[in-house]
């Protein structure tokens, strides 16, 4: 007989109910206990009977029957005994029973009389695979269509759509559950869930349900999202997807200790607001408005464009004599936060934005006191005093008091520089110190502050601003200290200085402190003291040059209390100092993404608020960065603090745009380009933070608009005429319209002659041949002209780029931006579309010659590595740095030097020499902190004389070189 597909389909369909309608009858009967504690009893699931191997069609026929009818009997049964909530639990099922029944005309009596027309007209054999893959893909495939129609017939039957819950979430159960597997199986579903039967990828998975894990699965699933099943139920409950961290059944044993409560782990006041999704349009907004950071480098920007504007900039900075006062509040957030509260500022008070995991944004002295730091964690800070008050942000004031703060003193200075919203550094230009009246003045100050704003703040004054610094450091809290030496009192400096900590100098941390212990180790260097004994020899000041030249000299600066070269910058000219030089936007917490379009769209969103920004402020930018955090391999899924990074890798990725620019639709391409390069073989879920950044800002003012269009080529037909050497002016321009220009033909010009006939005669016969050819075939005149209408389109669209910028600017602004922008578009388009006319590039003899000929690498003393190269020039300047190079070895470098002259080796050149005099730099500045220590003063620490020599030979024979090679 024939075989009817549809009838089979029909078949296992009905099969499929009335076997989930038998198993449905046996859970009531074994789990009445546990179905009756269930509110959405009418969600569960049924579950086929399991079939013996090997059952054929007609077996699997009576198997079905006795099945069904077996429901029926255990119902008769069993109906005694049942509580009203399972009476009312089967009513449901029954109803669904029937549809199902009317739908497909089943029927079932209790005389085992089961009829199916479809049975009597078997269907094909079973489908065969291939291998185990190509089953078990069906198979999932299959499981999934019947969770779709499992929806549909539910939202059909009851008339109701179930909320989304479980969306973009994807769950395994694993062993015993309570709803059973089944339960919750139809529970994820309904609401939007993913329901997986096999854990064949653990990371395709977002979520494991269990109550229980063994030792082994313990070990197994200790990085990934385990929760306990009322995680589900109690989500269904709220409506909403309620944080995992709360039902977790298993912790990170590396980061939390095992007798840690899951709920000290979880920030209590979590659950108080929903956060947005990194996916929702809103979320960047949400984000920075929360975002303290954010606030304050926004105010700074603003405070600084305000106040360093509105004063003449440097115009003191000549005078010898200056006055930096250093002013900052203390405990500025917690001080404000505890105004606005009421608290009492003897209490320990910490900011934060909630409990738990959240990093405490500042605190006051009194918990100070306890041993709490900015920046620890809340739980942490709550072990170390538990009466410790937790208060909000409160911006509104933080920003009111900062504009007094400015506004109070911007009068009484003659520089204002700031800093940050609660910090400043003023100065004043005097003709001569009054120690008295600058006394009078802090105490004014710190009243009229206390007054107006009721904090308190701490004063440094000096005449260098690390000093500034140090002396703010001494009179914290609340209170002000002057220390103004002469340049003759080193010694005091000297003592003063060394009184500090290595970390109380201006940006020298914990780490950059544990490397120069490392460094002088067995001995520790705590004071600022301890480093200046150990800095009495050469070999010890050598030492600290390990920290690379820059920051050692920095550090021997500080030492003697003078400013180092930003330092002077940041006071003499802070508006240049301070100019914008880039613009980033750094989002490290909440980035969960499922697929790599939510990425995109992110990007994009963050694209544009930079651009927003950008235009804001009338600047541009050509080159970007993109930085990426994605888990460590060995790093727990989720961190403990929610929605976190944890334990990251960093990678990162610098490109450039075609050209200066503020538009999103030009940038965001670029920056999706480099993130698919960058984020390969890695699945999207395992990204945790993103960061762009924007630099080379350039404002409107400072840049060309020709070269903002296209800094590359010109591709324009104002460059036509030096594409192709000139026509004389008396042949008809016709000439190179019935030409085809994509045959590239090369026109030879006339040279000029004083014979005119001899011109005539060739002119004439120019346009005997050119006419003769025209006339030679009427198919070459019809595609002249299609190539004559072909360049004139193509011409259309390499107009000149070159802006009269003196009419640009006449026009109104709106139209001026708008015709920047179509210029911009359009020599992108050219600048990745060459003309087929390239303009022929006559290159010098002496530049060939060197371009064709193979340029080796040019030896010192059979070295090329130019690290090896300057590592022996360092053992020769260390071991004659006392008595001067010798003169053969100095004639020696001079030659090698000039042979890089020579053959162009200017990288090489500008390498060497300036390490050089960074060497001698350093080594003289050694000698002369030593001469000028009266505790180390000797003759074995005076200046010697091979300094004096080694500068000559820098500044008479090395020097000019790089000089000359840089004119060239």
């Amino acid at each position: 007989m024939p075989i009817n597909e549809n009838d089979l389909e029909l078949f296992l369909e009905s099969t499929s109910i009335l076997n989930s309608s038998s198993q449905n009858s046996i859970d009531k009967t074994t789990s009445n206990a546990e179905l009756s504690n269930i509110e959405h009893s009418t969600l569960l699931i049924p579950q086929p009977p399991l079939l013996k191997t090997g059952t054929t069609l007609s077996e699997l026929k009576t198997q079905e029957g006795n099945d069904y009818c077996n429901h029926d009997s255990i119902n008769e049964t069993e109906e005694g005994g049942k509580t009203d909530s399972i009476k009312q639990q089967e009513k449901n099922d029954d109803a669904f029973e029937k549809m199902h029944s009317n739908n497909n005309n089943r029927s079932c009596n209790k005389n085992n009389s089961y009829f199916n027309p479809m049975l009597q007209s078997p269907t094909r054999m079973p489908q065969r695979y291939n291998n185990y893959d190509e089953y078990m893909e069906n198979k999932i495939f299959q499981q999934n269509k019947n969770d779709q129609k499992l929806i549909a017939e539910y939202e059909k039957q009851f008339n109701k759509t179930y909320p989304q819950i479980f969306k973009n979430t994807n769950i395994y159960i694993n062993g015993y559950t309570n709803p059973t597997r089944l339960q919750l199986h139809k529970l994820i579903v309904l609401h939007g869930g993913k329901f997986s039967h096999y854990l064949t990828s653990k990371r395709n998975v977002t979520h494991i349900i269990a109550t229980n894990l063994t030792s082994k699965k313990k070990i197994e699933f200790r990085k990934y999202r385990v929760v306990q099943p009322e995680w589900i139920m109690q989500s269904i409950e709220a409506n909403k997807l309620l944080k995992w961290q709360d039902y977790a059944l298993l912790l990170n044993d590396t980061n939390i200790n095992n007798t840690t409560d899951i709920k000290t782990l979880v920030t209590k006041d979590s659950t108080k607001k929903p956060h947005l999704d990194c996916n929702h349009p809103d979320f960047l907004a949400s984000f920075f408005k929360n975002s303290r950071l954010h606030h304050l480098t926004t105010w700074k920007l603003e405070l600084q464009n305000k106040h360093m504007k509105s004063n003449p900039v440097g115009a003191h900075h000549n005078r010898i004599k200056k006055i930096i006062y250093y002013i900052d509040f203390d405990c500025f957030f917690a001080t404000v936060s505890g105004l606005k509260h009421n608290e009492n500022s003897s209490l320990p008070i910490a900011v934060s934005h909630g409990q738990g995991n959240s990093d405490i944004a500042s605190c006051n002295y009194a918990a100070r006191s306890f041993g709490i730091k900015n920046g620890m964690w809340v739980s942490r800070a709550k072990q170390l005093c538990s009466t410790l008050k937790i208060l909000p942000y409160e911006f509104d004031s933080y920003r009111k008091i900062s504009e007094t703060f400015y506004e109070l003193l911007y009068d009484k200075f003659d520089t204002v520089i700031p800093l940050s919203v609660d910090e400043g550094v003023f100065i004043d230009y005097p003709e001569d110190i009054d120690y008295k009246g600058i006394s009078e003045k802090c105490m004014d100050i710190r009243n009229l502050l206390s007054t107006k704003t009721k904090c308190t703040v701490s004063i440094g004054v000096s005449n260098t601003l690390v000093l500034s610094t140090l002396c703010l450091k001494s009179a914290k809290p609340n209170g002000f200290k002057i220390f103004l030496p002469h340049n003759t009192e080193k010694e005091a400096v000297a003592k003063f200085v060394g009184s500090f900590q290595l970390t109380d100098l201006p940006n020298i941390g914990h780490k950059t402190a544990d490397k120069i212990n490392e460094l002088y180790s067995p001995s520790s260097i705590i004071t600022l003291a301890d480093l200046q004994s150990n800095l009495s020899s050469l070999s010890s000041f050598n030492k600290l040059n390990k920290l690379g030249g820059k920051l050692s000299r920095k550090i021997i600066l500080y030492l003697k209390g003078e400013d180092d070269i930003d330092n002077i910058s940041k006071i003499n000219t802070p508006f240049n100092y301070f100019r914008k030089k880039s613009l980033s936007v750094d989002i490290n917490w909440g980035i969960r993404f499922q697929t790599i379009e939510q990425v995109y769209n992110f990007i994009d969103r963050v694209v544009a608020r930079l651009a927003s920004q950008l235009k804001s402020i009338n600047m541009a930018s050509s080159q970007y960065t993109i930085k990426l955090a994605r888990c460590k391999a060995n790093s727990p899924i989720e961190p403990p603090k929610y929605l976190g990074m944890g334990l990251c890798d960093i990678t990162s990725k610098t490109g450039r745009f075609p050209a200066h620019t503020n538009e999103n639709y030009i940038m965001s391409p670029e920056i999706k380009q480099s993130f698919r390069k960058l984020y390969i073989q890695a699945p999207i879920s395992s990204l945790r933070g993103i960061s762009i950044t924007l630099s080379n800002l350039k404002t409107n003012n400072d840049r060309d608009i020709g070269s903002m269009l296209d800094r590359k080529t010109n591709n324009t037909l104002d460059n036509f005429p030096r594409l192709h050497p000139p026509l004389p002016h008396d042949v008809p321009l016709t000439m190179s319209n019935t030409e085809n220009a994509d045959q590239m033909v090369t026109v030879t010009p006339l040279l000029p002659s004083n014979d005119n006939n001899n011109n005539n005669n060739n002119n004439n016969n120019n346009r005997r041949s050119i006419e003769k050819r025209k006339s030679r075939s009427p198919a070459r005149e019809f595609f002249n002209n299609y190539h004559k209408k072909k360049n004139q389109e193509r011409a259309k669209h390499h107009f000149s780029t070159e802006i009269d910028e003196n009419a640009l600017k006449e026009l109104p602004l709106e139209m001026q931006k708008e015709i920047q922008r179509e210029y911009a578009v359009i020599n992108l388009v050219n600048s990745t579309k060459r003309s087929a006319l390239e303009a022929p590039k006559i290159i010098p003899k002496k530049k060939l010659e060197s371009i064709c000929c193979f340029n080796p690498p040019i030896p010192f003393q059979k070295l090329l590595n130019p690290k090896e190269i300057t590592a022996r020039l360092d053992t020769w300047i260390l071991q004659n740095i006392e008595r001067g190079p010798r003169t053969d070895d100095a004639l020696l470098l001079v030659q090698y030097l000039r042979r890089l002259v020579k053959f162009n080796k200017k990288s090489m050149l500008l390498y060497i020499v300036d390490h050089l005099e960074e060497q001698i730099d350093y080594y003289r500045s050694y000698y002369r902190s030593a001469s000028d220590d009266p505790q180390t003063s000797s003759n074995h620490h005076q200046m010697p004389d091979g300094i004096l020599q080694w500068e000559k030979l820098l500044v008479l024979k090395i020097l000019p070189l790089r000089e000359s090679k840089n004119r060239a």
